[in-house]
């Protein structure tokens, strides 16, 4: 994630080197409370390795349904918050990436990272409550989990809006929005081949943008192999 960022030379692709916990400010910028304390840097690398075992070990069993699986790793990543910083942007992607990987395609076309942006006190709060039971006897993650469920509900209910809807023109890159157009008027079947004509772009950019159409319910594919073809759903 920080590949290209200069400010944060010092530390990326490394874990943590010192503390990071995540405090409360006020409008001066003084401390004024500890939202929570994450693991220290000594015991991060063994923490994030027991976690990324856990979760391999939970997914591959189906050791709970994979919302929860998904919750559950993503906080405990939060509380030990293993770099020096970025952990929460990081956190957001690899929210992304398991969605992704367990079938929740919504995720391409409604934000997390702003659904989170736009509740970020609930966010720091629900982490606040969860943490204060974090590695205890009575340890209890609920408050988290019914944050996250509810975003991730919240995330499919605006992506279904707009699969339903008709204007998908936000959605749709520079490209994506030509194939678009020419879809439009052509309004007759087409093939991968006769939009690579039409448009000159490569096989493989028509291929992926015909994909995110047929996802978003806006195409129906007719056929198999190199006769396959696409109608447009009115």
């Amino acid at each position: 994630m920080l590949i290209f960022s200069e400010r944060d030379v010092k530390h990326k692709g490394h874990y943590k080197f010192g503390s990071n916990r995540v405090e409360a400010k006020d409008a001066t910028g003084n401390i004024v409370g500890v939202i929570f304390d994450p693991t220290p840097s000594h015991l991060v690398k063994k923490e994030m390795q027991e976690l990324i075992d856990w979760y391999l070990w939970a997914n591959t069993t189906k050791a709970k349904h994979p919302l929860i699986l998904i919750a559950n790793f993503i906080f405990e990543y939060l509380a030990i918050h293993p770099f020096q910083d970025g952990n929460g942007r990081t956190s957001r992607l690899l929210t992304n990436l398991m969605l992704l990987q367990q079938g929740y395609l919504f995720t391409q076309i409604v934000s997390h990272e702003r659904i989170i942006e736009a509740n970020k006190m609930d966010y720091y709060l629900a982490l606040n409550k969860t943490q204060s039971t974090w590695k205890t006897a009575s340890e209890d993650i609920t408050s988290w989990l019914q944050f996250f469920l509810n975003i991730i509900k919240s995330q499919s209910t605006q992506a279904l809006k707009i699969i339903e809807g008709d204007n998908i023109e936000y959605l749709l890159s520079e490209k994506q929005l030509l194939l678009w157009n020419w879809i439009i008027e052509q309004s007759t079947e087409f093939s991968r081949k006769d939009a690579v004509n039409a448009l000159g772009f490569p096989e493989r950019t028509i291929e992926s943008i015909i994909k995110k159409l047929v996802m978003l319910k806006r195409l129906q594919r007719l056929g198999q192999g190199k006769a396959t073809r696409y109608r447009l759903i009115h």
